[in-house]
């Protein structure tokens, strides 16, 4: 293997959560339907794809919160652009936090997390991608 092909995630609201992985992560929108499924491809800057599909989200009994450990998706930012990063989340209004996890990290790392519209938790984190 030398990469993930895709991640497709349900979304209640596409259009939110479209707004969101623009505005927040630099996604581009590269195609949407209507029909057979409301979905949503998108493109990351570095190539990787992303399909939002309608559907009701639902945790599959995990709670999914930026302020619980568990499952997230993580998007590495380079130490030079952190400070920007946090800039950008806070200048969008974007509600962030840490899980607990700083305890663990050595000078000039970072890592914080938020909540999508759909309901998944997102992760910037500047180590571990090096």
């Amino acid at each position: 293997m030398t990469g993930v092909g895709y991640l497709e995630l349900e979304a209640p609201d596409v259009a939110a959560s479209v707004g969101f992985y623009e505005k927040v992560l630099g996604f581009e929108v590269q195609s949407r339907s209507e029909s057979p499924q409301h979905q949503a491809t998108m493109r990351m800057a570095s190539g990787q794809t992303l399909i939002l599909t309608q559907a009701p989200f639902s945790p599959k009994g995990l709670v999914m919160s930026r302020k619980v450990p568990g499952p997230h998706i993580a998007f590495y930012v380079p130490a030079a652009n952190w400070s920007s990063a946090l800039a950008h989340l806070d200048t969008l209004g974007i509600s962030r936090g840490d899980r607990g996890a700083a305890k663990e990290r050595h000078e000039g790392q970072g890592g914080t997390y938020m909540d999508d519209p759909a309901g998944y938790v997102i992760q910037f984190i500047t180590d571990g991608m090096e």
